[in-house]
């Protein structure tokens, strides 16, 4: 068994050329995934399903149930969730329904809970980073709290952002705990039910005397100013990737590149699995992600990679970035020299294929709105031929994939003492300046937008 420190790296896998016919499905298959992601993003917003995303596996069952009602009791529930004031939760149920019941194209069951799940965790990472900026401009809120106790113990109660009370305050309502309830097949006796009474108890006692209103008011007024600069997240309608976990995908037993997709169901009847080729080695594991981009899909998989144990021995080097090479360090070294010759090389072909384009976008449009039929049938013509995006993006693609391919070898010298000035330098630690865009006015529009493209965020 390995030990030792783990990475989880995700790794792209590229994929042979997909036939026209499969292209297409699955671009239904991302658009359908996209639509129903977008509606649980949407229904978990709402005040009433925001505590939701803490326990979405009982709330999935709770779907489940619902969708495999009879026709007459699934509308008598219906009623009843919206009398209960579970509208979203109401609505989400009967979209789902009404893509079971439909004959056209919609997602299998198993694609639509991996929709729920991503949503969820979304959701719940949104609510943690709330608490967090609570937790850390502490004293601008809660400060005049310091010398209570009792207060404090009942603010730390109400930010548990996991629970009611959070999502109670977060409406401007006052909590109070209420006494436990019992699980599903749990008794009163049993030791962990007494356990949360005894919790309950104890917390009630303590916060007894505090002033519930006014301080649930404070707390209602924080959470308040801090999510004016944290947003929810949102809820767009995307339709350039999928997810498949281990159940929705499958190797060829004789072929370990031929990978099957679970594809979508076509009124009650479900389609033949997607069949897709990948290029090179590499072992499948977890939920794959299946994303569009530039017009061509590519597997994303997360991978553990075991990390080499921490280097005790070596130098301490400075790296400075910059726009000609990759970087700069301290003893003199200079990395990826090639980089900035690159860099505009691109940069300068865009902008000089911009104003192309935009030239012919406008001659174009021009001729789009004559009256003569010549003329919008030559405008056709212009936007079909002239106009297009797949030569432009397999032109980006191999620009990004040489750019990133000179940081990768500068990195890669530094790590191993490999290079002009760098044979035989052990890096035991490598500090770094805080990288940010040098743009302004003080540049010309030329440099300024050759900065533009500097993949910083990559480095």
């Amino acid at each position: 068994m390995k030990t030792g420190k783990t990475l989880s790296l995700t790794v792209t896998s590229s994929l042979a050329p997909i036939p026209p016919e499969t292209q297409a499905d699955l671009d239904l298959l991302c658009e359908l995934y996209g639509r129903t992601l977008q509606k649980f993003q949407m229904a978990f917003c709402t005040h009433e399903l925001r505590q939701k995303v803490w326990n979405w596996r009982s709330f999935r069952d709770e779907i489940v149930h619902c969708l495999n009602l009879a026709q007459p009791k699934f509308d008598a529930l219906l009623e009843e969730l919206k009398a209960q004031g579970n509208r979203s939760q109401a609505e989400l149920s009967k979209f789902l329904r009404a893509q079971q019941m439909s004959e056209g194209p919609h997602l299998q069951a198993r694609h639509w809970k991996l929709c729920l799940e991503e949503a969820s965790q979304g959701l719940r990472t949104y609510w943690q980073t709330v608490k967090a900026e609570l937790k850390r401009q502490w004293g601008r809120f809660f400060g005049r709290y310091s010398n209570e106790p009792q207060t404090l113990i009942y603010i730390n109660w109400i930010l548990r952002e996991s629970e009611p009370q959070f999502y109670m305050a977060s409406q401007g309502k006052v909590p109070y705990p209420q006494p436990p309830k019992l699980n599903p097949k749990e008794t009163d006796a049993e030791e962990k039910y007494r356990k949360r009474l005894t919790a309950f108890e104890k917390l009630k006692k303590d916060i007894e005397n505090v002033k519930r209103y006014a301080v649930a008011k404070r707390v209602y007024c924080a959470i308040k100013k801090v999510r004016r600069k944290i947003r929810l997240p949102h809820c767009r309608l995307s339709s350039n990737r999928a997810d498949f976990d281990c159940s929705c995908w499958r190797l060829n037993s004789k072929d370990q590149n031929e990978l099957r997709l679970t594809s979508y169901a076509e009124g009650k009847k479900k389609r033949q699995p997607i069949a897709l080729r990948i290029l090179g080695k590499g072992a499948l594991r977890g939920t794959l992600q299946l994303i569009k981009k530039f017009d061509v899909y590519e597997l994303r998989v997360c991978r553990l990679v075991l990390c080499k144990e921490q280097r005790s021995e070596g130098e301490i080097l400075g790296f400075d970035t910059g726009y000609t090479e990759v970087g700069a360090l301290s003893n003199g070294a200079f990395v990826g020299q090639k980089f900035g010759e690159k860099l505009t090389r691109y940069s300068d072909y865009c902008k000089e294929k911009g104003q192309k384009r935009n030239k012919l976008w406008a001659k174009a449009r021009e001729l789009g709105n004559s009256a003569k039929e010549k003329d919008r049938r030559k405008a056709q013509n212009i936007f079909k031929h002239n106009l297009g995006r797949k030569k432009h993006n397999a032109k980006y693609r191999r620009a990004q994939d040489s750019i990133k391919q000179e940081v990768n070898k500068a990195i890669s010298s530094i790590v191993n003492g490999k290079g002009k000035g760098l044979d035989g330098v052990i890096v035991k630690e490598l500090v770094i300046e805080k990288l940010s865009a040098h743009m302004g006015k003080t540049r010309s529009k030329n440099w300024n937008r050759r900065l533009s493209s500097w993949v910083r965020g990559y480095i």
